[in-house]
């Protein structure tokens, strides 16, 4: 899922979170030539509203419902990896991964194998 369907900004303020993207995606383009602006955008708007925290428990809310084993999420660029509690008895922890950026530095991505999914940074 992208995660932004757990960002309660985005569900409640639909025009503003859209004026604001719009703003952003400005700030990519014409304001900042090796992405200075976008980034520290990005993280005050991240730490302001504790973005993270509100889609690592929204994903968890949304597995634990639907009796997803891992549930993988972009939408913060925070690159994380985490294991909820079974949500019930004979089920196994629930596994959250969420993309993190591949545009920021250490760019992160996920990949998923045999071995199941592994994030991954590349400098």
């Amino acid at each position: 899922l992208h995660g932004d369907r757990f960002d309660r900004f985005i569900s409640t303020y639909r025009r503003t979170s859209a004026f604001l993207s719009a703003a952003y995606a400005f700030t990519q383009r014409w304001l900042s030539r090796r992405g200075e602006w976008p980034k520290r955008l990005d993280r005050a708007h991240g730490g302001l509203s504790r973005l993270s925290a509100q889609i690592e428990a929204g994903a968890h809310g949304y597995a634990a419902a639907n009796q997803v084993d891992v549930i993988v999420c972009g939408h913060t660029h925070e690159a994380k990896r985490s294991l909820f509690a079974p949500p019930a008895p004979g089920r196994r922890p629930i596994e959250y991964v969420n993309t993190g950026c591949w545009v920021d530095r250490p760019a992160s991505f996920v990949t998923v194998g045999a071995g199941g999914v592994a994030l991954n940074h590349c400098p």
